[in-house]
Protein backbone atom coordinates (compact mmCIF):
# COMPACT_ATOMS: atom_id res chain seq x y z
CA UNK A 1 0.00 0.00 0.00
CA UNK A 2 1.52 3.51 -1.08
CA UNK A 3 0.54 5.87 1.20
CA UNK A 4 0.02 9.56 -0.42
CA UNK A 5 0.86 12.76 1.81
CA UNK A 6 -0.69 16.11 1.04
CA UNK A 7 1.77 18.67 1.01
CA UNK A 8 0.51 21.54 3.07
CA UNK A 9 1.15 25.40 2.35
CA UNK A 10 2.70 27.06 5.51
CA UNK A 11 0.87 30.59 5.68
CA UNK A 12 3.39 32.90 7.98
CA UNK A 13 1.97 35.86 9.17
CA UNK A 14 3.67 38.79 8.15
CA UNK A 15 3.33 41.77 10.86
CA UNK A 16 2.73 45.25 9.86
CA UNK A 17 6.19 46.07 10.45
CA UNK A 18 7.64 43.54 7.69
CA UNK A 19 5.00 44.45 5.32
CA UNK A 20 6.21 48.07 6.03
CA UNK A 21 9.90 46.69 5.70
CA UNK A 22 8.99 45.41 2.83
CA UNK A 23 7.27 48.44 0.85
CA UNK A 24 9.97 50.79 1.50
CA UNK A 25 12.76 48.21 0.18
CA UNK A 26 10.83 48.28 -2.81
CA UNK A 27 10.89 51.54 -3.22
CA UNK A 28 14.56 52.08 -2.04
CA UNK A 29 15.42 49.22 -4.85
CA UNK A 30 13.16 50.96 -6.98
CA UNK A 31 14.43 54.32 -6.81
CA UNK A 32 18.14 52.88 -7.36
CA UNK A 33 17.15 50.99 -10.85
CA UNK A 34 15.39 54.42 -12.46
CA UNK A 35 18.38 56.15 -11.09
CA UNK A 36 20.75 53.57 -13.05
CA UNK A 37 18.44 53.48 -16.41
CA UNK A 38 17.14 56.87 -16.50
CA UNK A 39 20.37 58.34 -17.51
CA UNK A 40 20.38 56.06 -20.89
CA UNK A 41 16.77 56.25 -21.39
CA UNK A 42 17.04 59.85 -21.22
CA UNK A 43 20.36 60.22 -23.93
CA UNK A 44 18.04 57.94 -25.95
CA UNK A 45 14.81 59.95 -25.99
CA UNK A 46 17.39 63.11 -26.71
CA UNK A 47 19.26 61.99 -29.45
CA UNK A 48 15.66 60.92 -31.62
CA UNK A 49 13.78 64.37 -30.21
CA UNK A 50 14.04 67.73 -32.18
CA UNK A 51 17.34 68.94 -31.55
CA UNK A 52 15.71 72.79 -30.48
CA UNK A 53 13.37 71.60 -27.84
CA UNK A 54 15.97 69.31 -26.61
CA UNK A 55 18.87 72.08 -26.55
CA UNK A 56 16.21 73.93 -24.12
CA UNK A 57 15.72 70.88 -21.72
CA UNK A 58 11.89 70.37 -22.81
CA UNK A 59 12.73 66.45 -23.54
CA UNK A 60 12.26 64.97 -20.20
CA UNK A 61 10.24 61.65 -20.19
CA UNK A 62 9.27 61.13 -23.59
CA UNK A 63 10.49 61.75 -26.79
CA UNK A 64 9.40 64.84 -29.46
CA UNK A 65 8.57 65.39 -32.83
CA UNK A 66 10.76 62.26 -33.71
CA UNK A 67 13.39 61.60 -36.17
CA UNK A 68 16.86 60.08 -36.46
CA UNK A 69 18.91 62.72 -38.18
CA UNK A 70 21.28 62.63 -35.41
CA UNK A 71 22.12 59.06 -35.72
CA UNK A 72 22.46 59.20 -39.46
CA UNK A 73 25.01 62.56 -39.05
CA UNK A 74 26.35 59.95 -37.02
CA UNK A 75 27.93 57.29 -39.10
CA UNK A 76 28.87 59.88 -41.57
CA UNK A 77 32.11 61.10 -38.68
CA UNK A 78 34.99 60.49 -40.37
CA UNK A 79 36.78 57.64 -38.43
CA UNK A 80 34.23 56.49 -36.28
CA UNK A 81 34.20 52.83 -37.90
CA UNK A 82 37.68 53.17 -37.05
CA UNK A 83 37.47 53.77 -33.35
CA UNK A 84 34.86 51.65 -32.99
CA UNK A 85 37.33 48.64 -34.14
CA UNK A 86 39.45 50.46 -31.87
CA UNK A 87 37.43 50.31 -28.64
CA UNK A 88 36.37 46.30 -29.61
CA UNK A 89 40.25 45.63 -30.43
CA UNK A 90 41.01 47.15 -26.69
CA UNK A 91 38.45 45.52 -25.63
CA UNK A 92 38.81 41.89 -26.79
CA UNK A 93 42.69 41.73 -26.33
CA UNK A 94 42.63 43.39 -23.17
CA UNK A 95 40.04 40.84 -21.60
CA UNK A 96 42.14 37.94 -23.70
CA UNK A 97 45.16 38.34 -22.12
CA UNK A 98 43.72 39.40 -18.73
CA UNK A 99 42.38 35.44 -18.94
CA UNK A 100 45.10 33.99 -19.93
CA UNK A 101 47.57 35.89 -17.51
CA UNK A 102 45.63 35.31 -14.77
CA UNK A 103 44.52 31.29 -15.70
CA UNK A 104 48.46 31.14 -15.40
CA UNK A 105 49.13 32.37 -12.17
CA UNK A 106 45.85 30.85 -10.59
CA UNK A 107 47.45 27.34 -12.04
CA UNK A 108 50.66 27.93 -10.68
CA UNK A 109 49.41 29.06 -6.79
CA UNK A 110 47.52 25.54 -6.49
CA UNK A 111 50.75 23.74 -7.12
CA UNK A 112 52.76 23.07 -3.69
CA UNK A 113 55.87 22.63 -5.20
CA UNK A 114 56.02 25.74 -6.94
CA UNK A 115 59.10 27.85 -5.41
CA UNK A 116 58.13 30.43 -2.52
CA UNK A 117 54.63 29.46 -3.36
CA UNK A 118 53.34 31.66 -0.26
CA UNK A 119 55.35 34.80 -0.85
CA UNK A 120 54.49 35.58 -4.56
CA UNK A 121 50.82 34.63 -3.41
CA UNK A 122 50.53 37.27 -1.27
CA UNK A 123 52.74 39.45 -3.25
CA UNK A 124 50.30 39.35 -6.08
CA UNK A 125 47.34 39.61 -3.71
CA UNK A 126 48.32 42.53 -1.94
CA UNK A 127 48.72 44.40 -4.94
CA UNK A 128 45.00 43.73 -5.59
CA UNK A 129 44.03 46.02 -2.64
CA UNK A 130 46.50 48.68 -2.37
CA UNK A 131 47.47 50.76 -5.46
CA UNK A 132 50.20 53.52 -6.14
CA UNK A 133 48.11 55.40 -8.44
CA UNK A 134 48.11 56.14 -11.76
CA UNK A 135 51.28 58.03 -12.40
CA UNK A 136 53.39 55.58 -11.12
CA UNK A 137 51.70 53.18 -13.73
CA UNK A 138 52.00 55.40 -16.22
CA UNK A 139 56.14 55.71 -15.49
CA UNK A 140 55.78 51.66 -15.40
CA UNK A 141 54.30 51.67 -18.50
CA UNK A 142 56.36 54.47 -20.13
CA UNK A 143 59.61 52.62 -18.78
CA UNK A 144 58.40 49.49 -20.46
CA UNK A 145 57.59 51.32 -24.18
CA UNK A 146 54.11 50.51 -23.81
CA UNK A 147 52.39 54.19 -24.43
CA UNK A 148 50.77 55.57 -27.23
CA UNK A 149 51.54 52.20 -29.59
CA UNK A 150 48.42 49.76 -29.06
CA UNK A 151 48.77 49.59 -32.88
CA UNK A 152 52.11 48.04 -32.12
CA UNK A 153 50.99 45.56 -29.30
CA UNK A 154 48.19 44.59 -31.46
CA UNK A 155 50.73 43.84 -34.08
CA UNK A 156 48.80 46.19 -36.86
CA UNK A 157 51.30 48.49 -38.02
CA UNK A 158 54.39 46.94 -39.24
CA UNK A 159 58.24 47.41 -38.84
CA UNK A 160 59.52 50.08 -41.78
CA UNK A 161 63.24 49.95 -40.41
CA UNK A 162 64.66 48.20 -43.30
CA UNK A 163 63.23 50.93 -45.87
CA UNK A 164 62.81 54.33 -43.88
CA UNK A 165 66.81 55.15 -44.07
CA UNK A 166 66.80 54.96 -47.91
CA UNK A 167 64.05 57.68 -47.82
CA UNK A 168 66.52 60.69 -48.13
CA UNK A 169 63.42 63.39 -48.44
CA UNK A 170 61.94 61.85 -44.90
CA UNK A 171 64.89 61.16 -43.44
CA UNK A 172 65.78 65.35 -43.64
CA UNK A 173 63.61 65.06 -40.53
CA UNK A 174 65.31 62.05 -38.95
CA UNK A 175 65.99 63.84 -35.55
CA UNK A 176 61.92 64.36 -35.21
CA UNK A 177 61.42 60.32 -36.28
CA UNK A 178 63.84 59.06 -34.50
CA UNK A 179 62.37 60.89 -31.14
CA UNK A 180 58.41 59.70 -32.27
CA UNK A 181 59.39 56.11 -32.97
CA UNK A 182 61.38 55.86 -29.35
CA UNK A 183 58.38 57.04 -27.54
CA UNK A 184 56.62 54.36 -29.12
CA UNK A 185 59.09 51.47 -28.83
CA UNK A 186 61.53 52.56 -26.28
CA UNK A 187 64.35 51.72 -29.04
CA UNK A 188 66.57 53.64 -30.86
CA UNK A 189 66.82 53.09 -34.61
CA UNK A 190 63.26 51.08 -34.70
CA UNK A 191 60.48 52.55 -36.79
CA UNK A 192 56.94 52.01 -37.20
CA UNK A 193 55.99 55.78 -38.15
CA UNK A 194 56.46 59.32 -39.51
CA UNK A 195 55.16 62.08 -38.13
CA UNK A 196 52.86 64.23 -39.67
CA UNK A 197 53.27 68.23 -40.00
CA UNK A 198 56.79 68.03 -38.77
CA UNK A 199 58.76 71.30 -39.63
CA UNK A 200 62.71 71.40 -39.94
CA UNK A 201 63.41 74.72 -37.64
CA UNK A 202 63.12 74.45 -34.20
CA UNK A 203 60.85 73.28 -31.34
CA UNK A 204 60.78 77.05 -30.02
CA UNK A 205 60.50 78.87 -33.59
CA UNK A 206 57.32 80.68 -34.98
CA UNK A 207 57.09 81.20 -38.66
CA UNK A 208 52.95 81.40 -38.65
CA UNK A 209 52.72 85.13 -39.87
CA UNK A 210 49.24 84.71 -39.24
CA UNK A 211 47.37 83.73 -35.52
CA UNK A 212 45.25 81.01 -35.99
CA UNK A 213 42.29 82.15 -33.86
CA UNK A 214 41.25 86.08 -34.31
CA UNK A 215 38.33 87.58 -34.66
CA UNK A 216 37.91 88.87 -37.71
CA UNK A 217 34.78 90.61 -39.60
CA UNK A 218 34.02 91.70 -42.85
CA UNK A 219 36.13 94.80 -43.98
CA UNK A 220 33.46 97.07 -45.80
CA UNK A 221 30.59 96.12 -43.27
CA UNK A 222 32.90 96.76 -40.16
CA UNK A 223 33.28 100.14 -42.36
CA UNK A 224 29.71 100.51 -42.92
CA UNK A 225 29.23 100.62 -39.01
CA UNK A 226 31.44 103.21 -38.57
CA UNK A 227 34.89 101.20 -38.17
CA UNK A 228 34.08 101.31 -33.92
CA UNK A 229 37.48 100.53 -31.64
CA UNK A 230 36.55 97.79 -29.96
CA UNK A 231 37.40 97.24 -26.37
CA UNK A 232 35.69 93.99 -25.29
CA UNK A 233 33.95 90.88 -25.53
CA UNK A 234 30.86 93.13 -25.36
CA UNK A 235 31.92 95.98 -27.64
CA UNK A 236 32.84 93.25 -30.01
CA UNK A 237 28.75 91.72 -30.04
CA UNK A 238 27.56 95.01 -30.22
CA UNK A 239 29.40 95.61 -33.58
CA UNK A 240 27.78 92.36 -34.63
CA UNK A 241 24.66 92.92 -33.76
CA UNK A 242 25.13 96.60 -36.10
CA UNK A 243 26.24 94.57 -38.71
CA UNK A 244 23.36 92.03 -38.24
CA UNK A 245 20.84 94.11 -37.83
CA UNK A 246 22.08 96.50 -41.38
CA UNK A 247 22.72 93.05 -43.15
CA UNK A 248 19.69 90.51 -41.84
CA UNK A 249 20.12 88.53 -45.51
CA UNK A 250 23.00 87.98 -48.03
CA UNK A 251 23.04 89.34 -51.38
CA UNK A 252 20.94 86.18 -52.52
CA UNK A 253 18.11 86.97 -49.62
CA UNK A 254 19.75 83.78 -46.97
CA UNK A 255 19.30 84.75 -43.75
CA UNK A 256 22.61 85.73 -42.34
CA UNK A 257 24.25 85.67 -39.04
CA UNK A 258 27.11 87.32 -36.95
CA UNK A 259 27.74 83.23 -35.43
CA UNK A 260 27.21 80.10 -37.52
CA UNK A 261 28.39 77.14 -35.50
CA UNK A 262 29.40 73.97 -35.48
CA UNK A 263 29.23 70.42 -33.13
CA UNK A 264 31.25 67.46 -35.04
CA UNK A 265 34.64 68.70 -33.90
CA UNK A 266 34.03 68.33 -29.85
CA UNK A 267 36.46 66.49 -28.22
CA UNK A 268 39.24 67.12 -31.20
CA UNK A 269 42.58 67.72 -30.47
CA UNK A 270 42.64 65.90 -27.26
CA UNK A 271 40.70 68.54 -25.57
CA UNK A 272 37.43 68.22 -22.97
CA UNK A 273 34.71 70.88 -23.66
CA UNK A 274 33.48 72.78 -27.14
CA UNK A 275 35.52 73.09 -29.69
CA UNK A 276 33.82 76.45 -30.13
CA UNK A 277 34.47 77.45 -26.98
CA UNK A 278 38.15 75.82 -26.60
CA UNK A 279 39.55 77.80 -29.81
CA UNK A 280 38.54 80.56 -28.84
CA UNK A 281 40.41 80.63 -24.98
CA UNK A 282 43.64 81.40 -26.76
CA UNK A 283 41.86 84.91 -27.82
CA UNK A 284 42.67 85.55 -23.76
CA UNK A 285 46.32 83.75 -23.76
CA UNK A 286 45.47 80.44 -22.72
CA UNK A 287 45.28 77.12 -24.13
CA UNK A 288 43.12 74.23 -23.13
CA UNK A 289 45.02 70.72 -23.50
CA UNK A 290 42.55 67.89 -21.64
CA UNK A 291 41.44 69.29 -18.79
CA UNK A 292 44.22 71.87 -17.79
CA UNK A 293 44.62 75.23 -18.90
CA UNK A 294 47.84 77.19 -19.49
CA UNK A 295 47.63 80.61 -18.77
CA UNK A 296 50.01 83.37 -19.45
CA UNK A 297 52.55 82.96 -17.09
CA UNK A 298 53.62 79.93 -17.42
CA UNK A 299 51.08 78.09 -14.88
CA UNK A 300 47.83 75.69 -15.15
CA UNK A 301 44.93 76.17 -13.82
CA UNK A 302 40.85 73.90 -13.98
CA UNK A 303 39.11 74.34 -16.64
CA UNK A 304 36.09 74.43 -14.55
CA UNK A 305 37.56 77.57 -12.68
CA UNK A 306 35.69 80.61 -13.25
CA UNK A 307 38.23 82.98 -13.17
CA UNK A 308 39.55 81.33 -16.55
CA UNK A 309 38.73 82.19 -20.26
CA UNK A 310 36.57 78.88 -20.70
CA UNK A 311 33.70 80.21 -18.54
CA UNK A 312 34.12 83.64 -19.88
CA UNK A 313 33.44 82.63 -23.36
CA UNK A 314 30.76 79.98 -22.77
CA UNK A 315 29.37 83.57 -21.37
CA UNK A 316 29.58 85.42 -23.15
CA UNK A 317 28.39 83.39 -26.63
CA UNK A 318 25.34 82.90 -24.19
CA UNK A 319 24.93 86.26 -24.33
CA UNK A 320 25.10 86.43 -28.31
CA UNK A 321 22.90 83.47 -28.22
CA UNK A 322 20.92 85.89 -26.41
CA UNK A 323 20.53 88.41 -28.64
CA UNK A 324 19.94 86.38 -31.40
CA UNK A 325 23.33 86.54 -32.97
CA UNK A 326 23.22 83.15 -33.23
CA UNK A 327 22.16 80.84 -36.48
CA UNK A 328 19.40 79.07 -34.94
CA UNK A 329 20.94 75.61 -37.10
CA UNK A 330 24.15 75.68 -35.30
CA UNK A 331 22.75 73.24 -32.97
CA UNK A 332 21.85 70.87 -35.81
CA UNK A 333 24.54 71.41 -38.51
CA UNK A 334 28.07 69.96 -39.24
CA UNK A 335 31.13 71.67 -40.78
CA UNK A 336 29.35 70.68 -44.33
CA UNK A 337 26.64 72.44 -44.09
CA UNK A 338 28.82 75.44 -43.07
CA UNK A 339 30.74 75.71 -45.28
CA UNK A 340 28.12 76.69 -47.87
CA UNK A 341 27.36 79.70 -45.55
CA UNK A 342 30.96 80.72 -45.39
CA UNK A 343 31.36 80.86 -49.45
CA UNK A 344 27.56 82.38 -49.80
CA UNK A 345 28.32 85.31 -46.75
CA UNK A 346 26.06 84.01 -44.51
CA UNK A 347 28.31 84.62 -41.71
CA UNK A 348 29.55 87.37 -40.13
CA UNK A 349 31.98 86.38 -37.93
CA UNK A 350 35.34 83.87 -38.55
CA UNK A 351 38.03 83.02 -36.23
CA UNK A 352 39.83 80.44 -38.04
CA UNK A 353 42.75 81.63 -40.01
CA UNK A 354 42.41 78.95 -42.76
CA UNK A 355 38.45 79.26 -42.36
CA UNK A 356 38.38 82.97 -44.36
CA UNK A 357 39.80 80.91 -47.72
CA UNK A 358 36.10 80.10 -48.15
CA UNK A 359 35.21 83.73 -48.81
CA UNK A 360 38.52 85.64 -49.18
CA UNK A 361 40.05 86.08 -52.80
CA UNK A 362 42.64 88.51 -54.16
CA UNK A 363 39.45 90.65 -56.15
CA UNK A 364 37.73 91.02 -52.36
CA UNK A 365 41.07 91.77 -50.62
CA UNK A 366 41.35 94.56 -53.08
CA UNK A 367 37.88 95.36 -53.09
CA UNK A 368 37.47 95.44 -49.62
CA UNK A 369 34.57 93.04 -48.95
CA UNK A 370 37.07 90.41 -47.60
CA UNK A 371 37.52 88.80 -44.08
CA UNK A 372 40.40 90.37 -41.74
CA UNK A 373 41.64 91.01 -38.47
CA UNK A 374 39.59 93.33 -36.10
CA UNK A 375 41.76 93.75 -32.72
CA UNK A 376 39.83 93.95 -29.31
CA UNK A 377 41.54 95.80 -26.86
CA UNK A 378 41.74 93.41 -23.65
CA UNK A 379 42.77 90.59 -25.72
CA UNK A 380 46.31 88.90 -26.12
CA UNK A 381 46.75 85.93 -28.19
CA UNK A 382 48.01 82.47 -28.30
CA UNK A 383 49.93 81.18 -30.96
CA UNK A 384 51.31 77.60 -31.11
CA UNK A 385 55.14 77.32 -32.20
CA UNK A 386 56.24 75.48 -34.94
CA UNK A 387 55.47 71.54 -34.75
CA UNK A 388 58.92 71.05 -34.82
CA UNK A 389 58.49 67.11 -33.94
CA UNK A 390 54.99 66.88 -35.91
CA UNK A 391 51.11 66.21 -34.15
CA UNK A 392 50.14 63.27 -32.71
CA UNK A 393 49.07 62.07 -35.64
CA UNK A 394 51.45 59.01 -38.01
CA UNK A 395 51.36 57.47 -41.19
CA UNK A 396 52.00 53.68 -40.91
CA UNK A 397 51.67 50.98 -42.79
CA UNK A 398 49.80 48.23 -42.24
CA UNK A 399 51.12 45.08 -40.95
CA UNK A 400 50.19 42.63 -43.71
CA UNK A 401 51.41 45.23 -46.82
CA UNK A 402 54.63 43.38 -48.19
CA UNK A 403 56.60 43.15 -51.30
CA UNK A 404 56.13 45.37 -53.83
CA UNK A 405 53.17 47.32 -52.83
CA UNK A 406 55.12 48.26 -49.25
CA UNK A 407 57.96 49.54 -51.86
CA UNK A 408 55.65 51.79 -53.36
CA UNK A 409 53.62 52.91 -50.39
CA UNK A 410 57.35 54.21 -48.92
CA UNK A 411 58.71 55.53 -52.61
CA UNK A 412 55.40 57.91 -52.34
CA UNK A 413 55.99 59.19 -48.48
CA UNK A 414 60.08 59.85 -49.67
CA UNK A 415 58.17 62.00 -52.53
CA UNK A 416 55.60 63.39 -50.67
CA UNK A 417 58.25 64.98 -47.88
CA UNK A 418 60.44 65.76 -51.63
CA UNK A 419 60.17 69.93 -52.14
CA UNK A 420 58.42 69.06 -54.52
CA UNK A 421 55.99 67.10 -52.82
CA UNK A 422 55.44 69.76 -49.98
CA UNK A 423 54.72 72.49 -52.92
CA UNK A 424 52.02 70.40 -54.16
CA UNK A 425 50.51 69.69 -49.71
CA UNK A 426 50.99 73.88 -49.72
CA UNK A 427 51.32 75.46 -52.83
CA UNK A 428 48.84 73.58 -55.32
CA UNK A 429 48.77 72.69 -58.94
CA UNK A 430 51.40 75.27 -60.96
CA UNK A 431 48.56 76.55 -63.44
CA UNK A 432 45.77 75.91 -61.35
CA UNK A 433 46.48 77.97 -57.65
CA UNK A 434 49.37 79.70 -58.59
CA UNK A 435 51.92 80.74 -61.19
CA UNK A 436 55.83 81.12 -61.20
CA UNK A 437 57.41 84.64 -62.03
CA UNK A 438 60.50 85.80 -63.89
CA UNK A 439 62.21 85.88 -60.61
CA UNK A 440 61.20 83.02 -59.34
CA UNK A 441 58.29 83.60 -56.37
CA UNK A 442 54.98 81.75 -56.39
CA UNK A 443 52.06 84.37 -57.13
CA UNK A 444 48.72 83.10 -56.23
CA UNK A 445 46.07 81.91 -59.32
CA UNK A 446 42.69 80.69 -58.84
CA UNK A 447 42.77 81.45 -55.09
CA UNK A 448 38.64 81.00 -55.31
CA UNK A 449 39.37 77.37 -56.79
CA UNK A 450 37.91 75.62 -53.80
CA UNK A 451 34.89 77.83 -53.57
CA UNK A 452 34.35 77.76 -57.32
CA UNK A 453 35.36 73.81 -57.27
CA UNK A 454 37.45 74.63 -60.60
CA UNK A 455 38.31 71.78 -62.73
CA UNK A 456 41.75 70.25 -61.75
CA UNK A 457 44.08 69.88 -64.76
CA UNK A 458 43.88 66.16 -67.24
CA UNK A 459 47.22 64.61 -65.97
CA UNK A 460 45.66 64.22 -62.58
CA UNK A 461 42.27 62.96 -63.47
CA UNK A 462 42.32 59.30 -62.73
CA UNK A 463 41.67 56.28 -64.41
CA UNK A 464 38.45 55.86 -63.38
CA UNK A 465 37.66 60.04 -64.71
CA UNK A 466 37.57 61.29 -61.47
CA UNK A 467 40.07 63.91 -60.05
CA UNK A 468 41.76 62.88 -57.23
CA UNK A 469 40.86 64.89 -53.98
CA UNK A 470 44.17 64.79 -51.75
CA UNK A 471 42.41 65.76 -48.80
CA UNK A 472 40.13 62.74 -49.10
CA UNK A 473 43.26 60.49 -49.56
CA UNK A 474 45.88 62.26 -47.01
CA UNK A 475 44.32 65.05 -44.93
CA UNK A 476 47.68 65.48 -43.37
CA UNK A 477 51.08 66.52 -44.18
CA UNK A 478 54.57 65.13 -43.85
CA UNK A 479 56.07 68.59 -43.67
CA UNK A 480 54.54 71.31 -41.66
CA UNK A 481 55.27 73.86 -44.19
CA UNK A 482 57.35 74.74 -46.90
CA UNK A 483 61.26 73.19 -46.97
CA UNK A 484 64.33 75.53 -46.65
CA UNK A 485 64.87 77.35 -49.53
CA UNK A 486 61.63 76.44 -51.40
CA UNK A 487 60.78 79.59 -53.87
CA UNK A 488 58.45 81.82 -51.80
CA UNK A 489 54.76 83.28 -52.59
CA UNK A 490 54.93 87.01 -53.86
Amino acid sequence: MTAHTKASKIHIKRSFGDRLISVITYFVYAIFAFVCVYPFYYLIINSISANNLSERGKILFYPMEIHFTNYTNLSQIPGLTDAALMSVLRTVVGTVMTVIIAAFLGYMFTRQTMWKRKFWYRFVVITMYFSAGIIPWYLSMKTLGMTNNFLLAAGLVRDISDKLPECENIMHFKTQIDVYNKGLTGEDGKYYGIPSEMTDTSPTTLTDDVIYSSPMLRWDLYKEIGSPDIADLDGLLDALKAIQDAHPTNADGDLAYAFTLWADWDGNDNMIGIANVVQLTTWYGEKIKQSAILKPDNTFSPIYDRANAYYKITKWLNKAYQMGLVDPESGEQDWNSIMNKLQTGRAYLMWYSWEVSFWNSVDRLNDGTAFIFIPVGDQLYYADADRYYGSDRMFGIGSKVEGEKYVRIMEFLDWYASPEGVTFQHAGIEGLNYTVGEDGKFVPFHDDALMANLPVPDEYVGEDGVAGHHHRIINRTISGGAPSGAPPFL
